[in-house]
């Protein structure tokens, strides 16, 4: 029987206004609990979480508004699983927050690990986020037409394996699984096999190669060559096997050999780049690698308008850590329209900023500033010549003219003279092209277009737009600080973005708490901040009747 509170009934006497004196809780007001309970507690998914269960059988549920919101501060604060269902039993503040009354309070952690499975399942920290970010944006008047946008790298809980360690786990894992259901297949194994898979595996950093190494004519294999030998032959083996075939680190151990290794002429090698999408680690198996690491990757846009109160997060886009920067202007757009946060002006860096993400950008109406890349240090190009009202090169970087000129159909070309360019000082660094007895110089629109970039970014215009694109690695430092989204505590796809999405709308919910305490730190007149009158008088008139009745049984 599913268990939420109406907010549309108002209760004549809240039970925290028994508990809390006046004093206590105007501060709970004034944090981030007051903010959360009052603002954003009845904005849960509850609909959603509420689908795993009976609105009219079984035992009543835990108030799913209070759970939807304690998953939301486990994955914001890092709590284990234990940790947040002691939160959730002893924590006032917790307790205000969520509207738990504490009386009689129970809950287990096979319950909580119950909702917690659904509310991943379901994907409702992502949809909570979107919903929040709007309410926010609305609230507080956030201006949204000038944002930057970047990515932060995020560890998952798992090790970071070389790649001979992880040949080598991945084999005794598999080997682990039939020594406890096959056995006599184990027993018949080769004996020295087994002795190595059993051990540590240090024995795959030694210089010297293993006795039992195999041979290929005059070339013996190295130890890494081995562990992919002795994968093949096990692959080989039990690929058919009805039972031991279909488990999962028989399937692991697979795609590892097929990732990582090659067969050359009967001969397993290593490949030299297996990709940023292979297995890193197969408790993790959706965990990639990049320059940064193993795990995944958050693309991440926030504002940066000064005359905003505060700076909020407007869209997040979870990834694999191998996903190219470049590919995510054109999602992350979509997720800032759908939040009604598109932007007129938006900061990026050099990995965002290629031609098709200017002009795709141009054609909904944003201005996208980065830097440009592709252009090598000390080489002379587009941006030195002179060109004519009609893009045609009257001058190259020398200040020679050409013997002919063309731009047609977004294509350009400019001949110059042999007897011009053959001594000319700068040839090496010129991008002019041998061609027949001349020099050519060939462009097209989108080389125009890199020039024109190329040139604005000189300014001190450019510059100073530029110049809060550095805000965003604040939020990343201050994130990464704060919260555990440095190295989260869980693994697997389906958790990591969940709690990703956690963080952010947590992280934005504490926003609009800092902007409420800058409104009341402004000067009033009147009371002292955070004493209501009216609740002073309730509470004293509380403990008058309090103390009548406690004479009244003494007598």
């Amino acid at each position: 029987m599913i268990n939420v509170n109406n907010f549309q009934q108002n209760r004549l006497i809240e039970r925290i206004d028994e508990i809390l004196h006046p004093k206590n809780k105007a501060r709970l007001d004034e944090d981030w609990p007051g903010v959360f309970r009052n603002s954003f507690l009845q904005m849960m998914p509850i609909e959603d979480l509420g689908k795993g269960f009976s609105r009219d059988l079984g035992r009543p549920t835990k108030e799913h508004y209070s759970v939807c919101g304690l998953i939301l501060l486990k994955d914001y604060y890092g709590w284990t699983n234990q940790e947040a269902v002691d939160q959730y039993l002893y924590n006032l503040k917790i307790h205000y927050a969520l509207m738990i009354e504490p009386d009689n309070l129970e809950f287990s952690m096979r319950s909580f690990e119950r909702y917690l499975k659904i509310f991943r399942k379901s994907e409702l920290a992502g949809k909570l986020m979107d919903e929040v970010t709007r309410k926010i944006i609305a609230e507080l008047n956030i201006k949204i037409d000038k944002q930057r946008l970047d990515s932060s790298h995020v560890f998952s809980n798992m090790a970071d394996w070389s790649r001979s360690m992880l040949l080598f786990k991945t084999t005794k894992r598999f080997l682990i699984q039939v020594k406890r259901h096959e056995a006599k297949l184990y027993s018949e194994l080769d004996e020295e096999l087994r002795k190595l898979y059993e051990a540590q595996g240090k024995w795959i950093y030694e210089a010297k190669t293993r006795v039992r190494n195999v041979r290929y004519g005059k070339h013996v294999c190295s130890n890494k060559e081995q562990i992919g030998w002795d994968m093949l032959r096990l692959i080989e083996r039990f690929e058919n096997h009805p039972k031991l075939s279909g488990i999962n680190t028989f399937k692991d151990m697979v795609r590892v050999f097929n990732e990582q290794c090659e067969i050359d002429d009967g001969k397993v090698k290593i490949r030299k780049h297996p990709g940023g999408g292979a297995m890193v680690n197969p408790s993790d198996p959706d965990a990639s690698i990049d320059n940064k690491g193993v795990g995944y990757q958050v693309q991440v846009s926030q504002t940066y308008n000064p005359d905003n109160q505060v700076q909020i997060v407007t869209a997040a886009l979870p990834q694999g850590a191998s996903e190219s920067d470049q590919n995510a202007v054109e999602p992350m757009l979509e997720k800032m329209e759908a939040n009604n946060a598109k932007p007129e002006k938006a900061l990026m860096d050099s990995a965002y900023g290629s031609d098709e993400n200017v002009v795709n950008c141009a054609n909904k109406d944003v201005e996208l500033i980065a830097p440009t890349t592709g252009k090598e240090k000390g080489k002379l190009g587009l941006e030195e010549c002179e060109f004519d009202d009609e893009n045609r090169i009257i001058k190259c970087p020398c200040g020679k003219q050409p013997l002919h000129k063309k731009f047609s159909e977004d294509k350009g070309r400019a001949v110059f003279s042999s007897d011009t360019c053959k001594d000319c000082p700068n040839l090496k660094q010129c991008i002019a092209s041998k061609s027949g007895n001349n020099y050519v110089i060939t462009y097209t629109a989108k080389s125009l277009r890199l020039r024109t970039r190329r040139l604005h970014e000189q300014s001190d215009e450019f510059k100073d737009d530029y110049r809060p694109r550095g805000g965003i690695e604040a939020l990343f430092g201050n994130l990464k600080q704060n919260t555990p989204l440095r190295r989260l505590r869980i693994r697997g796809k389906e958790a990591v973005y969940n709690a990703i999405y956690s963080i952010l709308t947590m992280h934005n919910i504490m926003q609009m708490a800092k902007a409420r305490e800058n409104q009341r730190k402004k000067p009033k007149n009147g009371l002292h901040k955070g004493i209501n009158v009216s609740s002073s008088l309730i509470f004293c008139i509380r403990r008058r009747i309090a103390w009548h009745l406690a004479h009244l049984v003494a007598a």
